[in-house]
């Protein structure tokens, strides 16, 4: 084949005389370009659907599974520490009965059953001593718990200062209410203290648990309120009562064992 022959195939024919020649379209203005473009994509995207949704799926599957582990565990904690706070109430309210049953017992061996013969002015020290004695055996508990519950309110109240966010996590929440019922109780039994003896000295201790008795509620009534209503004034009001706590019993300690 010569080179005539090979220009004849690989050239058009000229047009016909008088029309203008014919122009070549482009190719993204042909039908056939688009379907095929749109045929690609579409082919494109049911693959790649087809290999991501189930990573997805898997993916949302498995942090699903991992928030219901927290909330189970969470929940397994806060189930815990309930039963541990029962267990100190049911405890502590069994003690408090064995040391009141004691302290009637100990008042009935006391009390002759006679009418007592009138009493001189100035009263025997045996009869004070057996007061000081009676009011001892009754504070004795609730001094320990008193103490136990203001060393966790205490530990609370510090970490909440440094950090003001963990007043809103479970733990803290569970933890502070438990030490805030601890010295409710305590309270409680200060307040319900009493003597046979009508000793001065006696019943000016009696009168000194049940101010300091009044002061453990009134702390556990001002916390409550101040970290559930975010009410400074009265967090300030419970630690400054907080501060007195520690000198007034050891004040009635004083008076206690100076008479034993």
């Amino acid at each position: 084949m010569n080179n005539d022959q090979t220009n004849r195939m690989t050239t058009m024919p000229p047009p016909p005389p008088g029309q203008a020649p014919q122009k070549k379209k482009p190719f993204w203005k042909k039908w056939k370009f688009w379907v095929g473009l749109f045929a690609f994509v579409f082919v494109i995207n049911l693959f790649s659907d087809d290999e991501t949704k189930p990573v997805e799926k898997d993916e949302q599957a498995v942090e699903e599974q991992k928030q219901q582990e927290e909330v189970a565990q969470k929940e397994k904690e806060l189930e815990k520490k309930e039963k541990e706070l029962a267990k100190k109430e049911e405890q502590f309210k069994r003690e408090k009965e064995e040391k009141q049953k004691s302290a009637e017992k100990e008042t009935a061996d006391v009390v002759p059953v006679d009418a007592p013969a009138p009493q001189p002015k100035s009263e025997p020290k045996e009869s004070m001593q057996e007061g000081m004695v009676q009011l001892s055996g009754q504070l004795a508990e609730p001094a320990g718990l008193a103490s136990d519950a203001m060393l966790g309110i205490g530990d609370y109240a510090t970490q909440a200062g440094n950090n003001p966010f963990v007043m809103q996590t479970d733990d803290w929440i569970l933890g502070m209410a438990a030490n805030l019922v601890l010295l409710q109780k305590a309270g409680e039994s200060f307040t319900e203290v009493s003597t046979t003896s009508p000793h001065p000295e006696v019943q000016e201790v009696v009168q000194d648990a049940h101010a300091l008795g009044s002061d453990m509620i009134e702390i556990t009534e001002l916390f409550a309120n101040g970290v559930d209503q975010h009410n400074v004034a009265d967090i300030e009001r419970a630690t400054e009562l907080m501060a007195g706590v520690g000198p007034a019993a050891v004040a009635i300690t004083e008076k206690i064992t100076a008479y034993q």
